[in-house]
């Protein structure tokens, strides 16, 4: 974090700054992915366990409003991640249809070996 950091994004990752696994909270590392003036994505790293945690902070009227996952991404890549191209709704129909049709499987495991 730098001094350009919005107040409530810091304050906000001190929700976070506990591990939800090991629940330490002297070691780990925050990194801001993404942020404007009223909201943030954070991926936090336990120095401890190792586990990580990507939470999406936003300013509310009475304090910030705190969402959080844990992941098995690592910081390098949640960076790649933010960098790709949105899933489109036609991708999620089609994987939907294809997981639905009832050939699915068959078609992911192919023939089987006599």
């Amino acid at each position: 974090m730098n001094t350009s950091t919005p107040k409530f994004l810091v304050e906000g990752i001190r929700l976070v700054s506990m591990c939800p696994i090991c629940q330490n909270d002297k070691k780990t590392e925050a990194h801001v992915l993404k942020s404007d003036a009223q909201s943030g994505l954070v991926h936090v790293t336990c120095g401890s366990c190792g586990h990580a945690l990507m939470a999406h902070l936003e300013r509310q009227q009475g304090g910030v409003n705190c969402v959080g996952i844990v992941t098995d991404l690592s910081l390098g890549d949640a960076r790649q991640s933010m960098k790709r191209e949105a899933v489109a709704v036609d991708e999620v129909l089609a994987v939907h249809e294809a997981l639905t049709s009832g050939t699915f499987v068959q078609s992911v495991l192919g023939p089987r070996c006599s």
